[in-house]
This record gives structure tokens, sequence and C-alpha cells, in this order.
């Protein structure tokens, strides 16, 4: 079975890691060749407009220095180039400018480009400025995009000589980042020491300076600034991407034409396209997405990944395992794809198939959180035993451990929390992380009091990632022990601790009265307590006790807006006092009421009283936009329907009209109610696509048009009522509640939800 849904209970947030790297790499060669391209322009070089073909090597070599965890080739070259990486990925850490410079050989990169099938020519007096220019892109690659954000550990698959380059190396080598592993591959040249003058994200498919060679040829071009205006707009997406701002991201990409690019890098365009549509759970669009990148560019390996995940989401399983087939073809078993195919195996129920995947995957990445996860929450005594064999066996880094407790617990997976925690609890020690799961853990077995007296030791933690978690999570087990004044007096936050008591306490319940009392005892100047204990005594019809304590907030409080919403709700409890006109008539401004009460009274069908409102409110503000609604509001209620007609079809194209919806549904039931229901199609909106949903269910009912309104109640069903809605409904219950309408409602059901993207969940 799939993971368990996800709970409503307070849990430290989701970290914002991604779940791939989101083609940073290559965003990163974009910048460099913006940096570049604007420098070439100052050298006045006129370089080829195009170049054709990649100089990737074969991708049966990628697979072979790839396929096992241990290091091949020559060991002697590995001992050597280790040194190397290790000060690449310090100084990437660092952000160290200068420590970053060193590792880079700049002028044997412009040779490297040179040296393409179409060379761009470069003079020797102008090779300085252009290995100048190299050095600047590379810095902005890393400080701005965040590529390639440096590494503390990395193991190399390979290292073997360049074949057409004697003396050079290329390295494959897997980099531990933050982000999760990312397989490269590094071209070196050594002159004292071993430095960098090429590299390849191996999921992307594109060297760095491939890709500068194809795109040089358009400076000095026309197209010159189209085309460097659309390389900057990949890195800001990117960005986007990263920070969840999907519009920006999108509109980034908007920008974009795809007649400056060439294929390759178009490509990543739409690859990074599919990356923003399964972010938002669009995952038809995400696999148009992919199919455009697959076409543009077939190398770019990474589309196959995210390609399986819209498949997956969308429930193609055996789709999914095809896509996944390429993806594993070139790079192997890695954390990512391993839990892709297990998602289409598990739905195809080949679990033992999934549980050989996941393991593969967890060879590749021992703390890979999409692999653990999966394997932990499967409903399965051998992945049971696999997962926590896999846990016994391995310290996992503090970080890893944090992230893996905190997607277990945030999704209610207490199995996996429990044994995961009990497994790796010995070895992360006496930290933070260790004692609130283990809380948590007691928490999920329901013993709340041992487990509320672990989080009460944290109550004052300093660290961020729990500081806004215990204190819930501590005053819901105390509630659930029978234990809630003791929880309040004990978390030295009074404020907060009344705040989350007083919606974890069912409105009933003895100890929430107590706990009114006690707190205002102490603190009679929290407005906010008041407020609160104004909404509890009206939930309990004692209308006359909220007035008093919604008169205390408003003393109480400094803020215009805080007074005006506790008025808002103290007129609400007047009006159920039947004092609603009554204090209408002293107030000195009624201008901020006056729809409020007006909405009270023809939703309670006190028409007597709307008409009184109405006219002491014409007397007050003769100039009131809002008299004319309430007066076909009136009308309608009383079912003088031509009337509330004239009055209302001038409104209907008011603009800026808060009350437009309400005049236009008005107008639609008036109409049907009188029979002209062209004119009641015209109310609901030019536009056909986007009339309410309700309203064609009205109309079509009230012309007994039964087939108009099976298609108008299935619409209704997509747009998110359900059948209550149209029962419960004034106008349309009577109607479809009756033979043959009433057959349409009981045999549709609303759809089934869309399957999510498990690519990149969303946290909650």
């Amino acid at each position: 079975m799939l993971p368990p849904p996800i709970p409503k209970h307070h849990s430290p947030p989701a970290r914002s890691r991604p779940r791939l790297r989101l083609l940073l790499t290559i965003a990163g060669g974009i910048v460099v060749l913006a940096a570049v391209g604007g420098g070439l322009l100052l050298y006045g070089h006129k370089l080829p407009t195009r170049i054709d073909g990649s100089r990737a090597e074969q991708r049966s070599e990628i697979v072979a220095a790839l396929a096992t965890n241990q290091s091949v080739g020559d060991p002697a070259l590995t001992r050597q180039v280790q040194p190397l990486l290790k000060r690449l990925g310090e100084s990437l850490l660092k952000h160290d400018p200068s420590s970053m410079d060193q590792q880079f050989d700049f002028e044997r990169m412009v040779k490297e480009i040179e040296r393409l099938p179409i060379p761009p020519k470069i003079s020797p007096k102008n090779r300085a400025g252009f290995a100048a220019g190299l050095k600047q892109g590379i810095r902005q690659q890393f400080s701005v995009t965040g590529t390639m954000g440096g590494w503390n550990q990395h193991n190399i698959r390979s290292v073997r000589p360049v074949l057409d380059a004697p003396g050079d190396v290329v390295v494959y080598v897997v980099l531990h980042q933050a982000s999760g592993p990312s397989r490269m591959r590094f071209w070196l040249h050594k002159t004292n020491n071993w430095r960098v003058y090429d590299y390849e994200d191996l999921t992307i498919g594109l060297r760095i300076s491939t890709i500068m060679g194809q795109m040089l040829g358009s400076v000095g071009s026309p197209a010159e600034a189209r085309v460097i205006q659309d390389l900057q707009a990949i890195p800001k997406a990117l960005v986007a991407i990263n920070g969840g701002d999907f519009k920006a991201a999108e509109a980034a990409l908007d920008s974009i034409s795809d007649e400056n690019l060439p294929p390759n890098l178009l490509a990543t365009v739409y690859a990074t396209r599919t990356s923003v549509a399964l972010m938002q759970q669009d995952s038809a669009g995400a696999l148009r997405f992919a199919n455009r990148a697959i076409e543009l560019n077939p190398d770019v390996v990474l589309t196959y990944l995210l390609k399986a995940a819209a498949h997956n989401a969308l429930g193609a399983h055996e789709e999914a395992l095809t896509a996944m087939k390429t993806y594993h073809d070139a790079l192997g078993p890695t954390g990512l794809g391993s839990y892709q195919q297990a998602v289409a195996l598990v739905a195809l129920k080949r679990q033992s198939e999934a549980l050989v995947v996941l393991q593969a995957g967890l060879a590749d990445e021992p703390e890979s959180i999409d692999c653990n996860y999966f394997l932990a929450t499967l409903d399965s005594a051998d992945a049971q035993a696999i997962f926590r064999s896999h846990a016994e066996n391995r310290t996992f880094p503090a970080a890893a451990f944090r992230e893996l407790c905190a997607a277990f617990d945030r999704n209610g997976s207490s199995i996996g929390l429990i044994n995961f925690v009990e497994a790796q609890g010995p070895a992360q020690g006496d930290t933070i992380d260790v004692r609130f799961y283990r809380a948590a853990g007691l928490e999920y077995q329901k013993r709340y009091a041992e487990a509320a007296a672990l989080f009460v030791k944290e109550l004052k933690t300093e660290d961020a990632f729990y500081k806004d978690a215990v204190l819930p999570r501590y005053l819901t087990c105390m509630v659930a022990a029978g234990l809630p004044l003791e929880g309040y007096r004990a978390t030295g936050q009074p404020e907060a601790s009344f705040a989350h008591l007083c919606t974890a306490l069912a409105t009933d319940d003895p100890a929430l009265a107590k706990l009114y009392e006690e707190h205002l005892e102490r603190h009679p100047a929290d407005a906010h307590a008041w407020d609160r204990k104004g909404l509890w005594l009206v939930r309990q019809d004692r209308f006359a006790d909220a007035v008093e304590a919604y008169d205390q907030a408003i003393r109480q409080s400094l803020s215009p807006e805080s007074i005006d919403g506790i008025n808002a709700r103290r007129m609400y409890a007047l009006f159920k006092l039947g004092k609603g006109l009554e204090t209408f008539r002293k107030l000195p401004s009624q201008v901020e009421r006056f729809d409020q009460l007006a909405s009270l009274f023809a939703g309670e069908r006190q028409v007597t009283e709307l008409a009184e409102l109405i006219e002491v409110h014409s007397k007050a503000e003769p100039q009131s936009k809002a008299i004319a609604p309430w007066r076909g509001e009136l009308a309608y209620l009383k079912k003088d329907y031509r009337h509330a007609i004239t009055i209302l079809r001038p409104l209907l194209d008011r603009p800026d009209d808060n009350l437009a919806w309400t005049i236009s549904d008005r107008l639609v039931r008036s109409y049907s109610a009188i029979g002209e229901f062209e004119q009641a199609l015209e109310a609901a909106g030019a536009d056909a696509e986007k009339r309410d949903a309700l309203h064609l269910t009205l109309i079509a009912a009230a012309r007994g048009d039964v087939a108009a309104t099976h298609a108008a109640v299935v619409r209704a069903l997509r747009d998110g009522y359900d059948k209550e809605d149209m029962l419960d409904d004034p106008d349309i219950g009577p109607i479809v509640n009756t033979p043959p309408f009433a057959e349409v409602l009981n045999r549709l059901k609303p759809p089934a939800t869309a399957p999510t993207s498990t690519l990149n969940p969303q946290p909650h």
C-alpha cells in the first residue's frame, strides 16, 4: 500500500530541500554564458553562428563507471586527484572565490572551447580577457545559482585518461551534497597541481564547454541581446522554483523564445517547465513538457525521471517503468530513480521487485529520504525487516536523521518513526532530534503522559526547527492525558498556551471554562483572550455574556483593525439578542455594519427588520451605494421578482461592487422564477465557461430539462459543489429532490481526486 494520509497535527516544518537538483548545473552554465558573452562584445570577437553535435562520450562508458560503489581504474591516479575534489568541495561550501579560482584552469578551459568541431577563434591578445570572463562567469554560477553548493564527502567511481588529450584525466564522481547525491564528470589538467577545465552534470548530459561553444556564436549578431536575455531567464526561473514562487518561475520561462536557443538548451527550458508543473501537481502538463524536452534533446537524462514521476502521478505505471528504464540505463541505480520505480512497481502489485529496487537505491544513496520513507511505510513484513536492518547497520548524518524523522512524523507514519528512532537512537546520542521524536513515538502509541514528560523538557529550546512545534505537541498530549490546566501552568508561555488550548478543548469541556477564568484573572488586559471568550460564549448561545466579553476586548485593544473585527462579532451577538437594529441606530458611523446586519436579516428571512434597516440607513447615508442592492434583495425575499429585476438589472455591470456576485445570483433566480430563462443566462454572465455551475443547474432544472440539468450537475461537482449544496439551496432543492432530477443526483459521485506528484510532496 502507498504511504498513509497526512494527519492534522503539529510537526516541525519541512526543510526546503528540493527532491531533485532542478537543472541547477545547466543554469550555472548559462550564467557563465551570459557573463562571458557580455565580455566578448568588448573584445569584438566574430564567432561562428552555430556548431553541430556533442563531444560527450558514449553513455555505456558512464554506466560502466557508475555501476559499482567501488572505485575502479588506476588507484594511483585516484589518490592523486582526491585532494583537488576535497579542496573544491570545501571552497564551495565556504563560498571562498579566491580558493575556488585556484581549483580551475581557465586557460585550459579556453583551449577546450577552441577544440570544438567549429572552433571559435580567439586572438592571442584577447585570450587573457576571455579567460577572465570565464572566471567571472564561473564565480557567478556558484554564488548566484547555488549550483554545486559544495560537499564534504565524495566517492570517486573512476579515473580515466582523456584519449585525445594526453596527460589529462576524466573523473567520474558522486558528490554528497545537502540536496542529495550528484553524479558528475570533471576533466582535469595538471601543471603543478591538478585543476578542473571542464565538467558535466550527468543527469543533464551537456558539458559546460559544449554549452558555451554553442552559444558564443550569437555574440555580435542582431539576436545577441535576445539570446543573453533568454539565458539569464533560466537561472531566474530556477531560483524562483527553489523558493516556491511558481508564478515567478513561469513568468521567467514564458519570457524565453523557442526561436533563440539551440535545441539542447531549449530542452532544459522544457525540463524546467516539467519540474514546475510537477510541483504544482499538473501532471498532464508535466508530461507534455517532458515529451517536448525529450524531442529536443533525448540525452537530458533527468527528463526521463521527471516523465516517470508524471506517469506515476497519472496512474500510468507501466509507462513510468518504461521512462525509468531509459534513466536507469544511463545512470544506473539512484535514490530518486529507485523511488519512482518502486512507486510504479508497488502500484502494479509487484512488491517483491519493488523491494529489490529500493535496496539498490539505498546502496547508492543510503540516506535517501524517498527510498527510506517508502520502504518503511510499505505494508509488508519483509519491507519492515529490510528497513530495520538498513537503519541498524549505519549511522545516518544528523541532518538526514532529522529530515527522515520529520517525514515520518509529518505523514503520520508511526511505525516507521518508532522503528527508525529505536534503531538510530544509540548512534545519534542524546540530541534534541532523538528526544523530540522519541516523545512523538510515545504520542503515537497513546502514552500521552510519558510523551508530555519528554516534550516539556524541550519547551525552552532555541532550535528553530523545533521551537514552534514543541509547545502544541506538549499541550496536545496534556489534553489527551486529561491534564490541560496543568499543561497551561507548566509552559511559562501563558498567551501561546491559552490560544492553543482554546482550540484543543471542546466548547462544552468544563476545563475550558476554568481556563478562561484562570487566564483572564491573571491577564485581565489580554484583548485576544476576551475576544476568544466572546466567541466561546456565542457558541453556547450566551449572547448577553458574549457582548460583555467583547466590550472588555474593545477596551483593551489598541489596533483599529482588531477593534473593527471585534465590533463585527459583537454585532452578531446583539443581532441574536434581537438588539441589532436598536444598536445600529446609535452607531456614529453605520457604513461598516450595514452590510453585515443586512446580511444577517436577509439570511434569517427577517423581511420587516431588513426593510426598516434600509430606511434607517438611507436617511443617515443617502448616497450609500449599498442601499440599492439591498432594496433589490428585499424585493427578491418578498418574491416580488419583477421589482427585484427592475432594481438590480442596472447594477449588474457596476464596477468594483463587492455585491456583484449576489446581484447576479438574485437576477438569475428572479428571471428563472418568472420563466425568462434566456435573460437568466445573460445574468449568469456573458462568458458561458465562467458561469456558476449552480446557476446553470437552477436554470436547467427550472426549465424541466433533465439532460441539461445532468450536464450542469456534472459541472457543479467538478467545480467543487456537492449533492448537499443543491438539496440545501432554497430554489434548486425543491426541484432536484423530485423525480426525475433526484435520480440524476443519486447516480453521480464527485470525481476522484487526481493523483498527486510523488516526486516532490509539498510540506504540510
